[in-house]
């Protein structure tokens, strides 16, 4: 396996996608729009609330759609999907809210950050930041460097930026690609 083949593997191991755009947070515009067909007073109603934020406000959903039932009598499958997406809601809520939800996001807020750094340096390219597919709480840095100094210069770098959780640092020295990387706190 060559060495880009190796980085991509590695990539490829850790989550790259951002937490954020998987958690549900709101009804879906789609049922929204179906909502609103039913009866368009729903659209000043709490069922367009882009974001259930908060215990009172998934209660208050809930009220809500028990108290409309009988306007979905002749749409029994809407309301349905309604209830599936507020218990996915109010289960993406609790989560958000847990422990290890609270550390995870915490964790994705860095990398998030952290990337953005990153991509601020043109010749970073070969350098990746994820959390493990088997193990979401941990946090993976690595990527394609010259030599042993640069990867010690990169974890120094990353240790000032304060992350979460210690880092696992996966690098792999490459001696003939050599890039001229400046990691200093900015």
């Amino acid at each position: 396996m060559d060495i880009l083949q190796e980085f991509e593997q590695q990539k490829a191991d850790t989550i790259q996608y951002s937490l954020d755009k998987l958690l549900k947070v709101c009804i879906s515009d789609y049922v929204l729009e179906d909502c609103y067909a039913i009866d368009d007073s729903f659209r000043n109603s709490i069922l367009s609330c882009r974001a259930f934020d908060s215990k009172d406000k998934i209660k208050t959903l809930k009220s809500f759609l028990r108290d409309n039932r009988e306007k979905f009598r002749d749409n029994m499958i809407l309301f349905q999907e309604c209830l599936a997406e507020i218990k996915e809601i109010e289960d993406d809520y609790k989560w958000m809210n847990s422990k290890d939800g609270q550390l995870i996001m915490q964790i994705e807020k860095w990398i998030e950050t952290q990337r953005k750094n990153l991509s601020k340096k043109k010749e970073n390219n070969h350098i990746y930041i994820g959390r493990s597919l088997l193990e979401p709480q941990s946090l993976i840095i690595g990527g394609i460097v010259y030599n042993a100094a640069t990867a010690e210069e990169l974890k120094n770098y990353f240790r000032e930026m304060n992350p979460p959780i210690a880092p696992s640092y996966k690098f792999i020295i490459d001696g003939i690609s050599k890039t001229n990387m400046n990691f200093s706190k900015q």
